[in-house]
């Protein structure tokens, strides 16, 4: 972009050159007798009209280049979004890679965007400007973990309902093994 803006400079000082060439040649005209002015007339006409020629096509060129610029802002906005969406994509790739078993607990129990948001949710993502506690993003990911380790939830129950229900109805049934007394059940969601 930097040559496009040297170019319309350089196309800017052209004009500017132009129009100087024009105003001299009127002065120059001026200042000649009136018999000089008559053999001259057809000659500066000529000259006039190439130069509102040269100006017009230095003018049409600049018009060129700065819709150039424009195409080209707008599609490096367009390459920056895609840029960023790759490189959120290359980041829950290698997620997914540093734990096969993890992944494949992901992949078998969710589906298209489902995943996404998981991989997301335990790679601890905050909006801009956000603060989490120390250790909210390990618990956080711990969390979505267990979570999405439930391969069926009930019906009208979330994933954490369900998992809540799991790990409720094992304690209770490990209680019962040992005499403890039964927890209660919780609500959650």
């Amino acid at each position: 972009m930097v040559w496009q803006s040297a170019r319309i400079e350089s196309l800017q000082s052209e004009v500017a050159r132009l129009q100087e060439s024009e105003a001299a040649w009127k002065q120059s005209a001026q200042a000649a007798g009136e018999a000089a002015k008559m053999d001259d007339v057809g000659t500066l006409l000529r000259e006039r009209n190439a130069l509102q020629s040269e100006l017009a096509a230095a003018n049409a060129r600049i018009i060129a280049l700065m819709d150039l610029m424009l195409k080209d802002e707008a599609e490096l906005a367009t390459v920056k979004a895609e840029n960023e969406k790759l490189r959120r994509d290359a980041e829950r790739y290698r997620w997914l890679a540093a734990d096969g078993d993890r992944a494949q607990a992901l992949l078998t129990r969710l589906s298209g965007h489902e995943v996404e948001h998981a991989i997301d949710a335990a790679l601890g993502s905050q909006p801009e400007g956000s603060q989490v506690a120390p250790g909210a993003d390990e618990i956080k990911a711990e969390r979505d973990a267990l979570i999405y380790a439930v391969a069926r939830k009930f019906p009208g129950e979330s994933r954490f309902q369900t998992a809540l229900r799991y790990i409720t109805e094992a304690e209770n049934r490990s209680a019962q093994c040992t005499g403890e007394a039964a927890l209660p059940p919780k609500e959650g969601g």
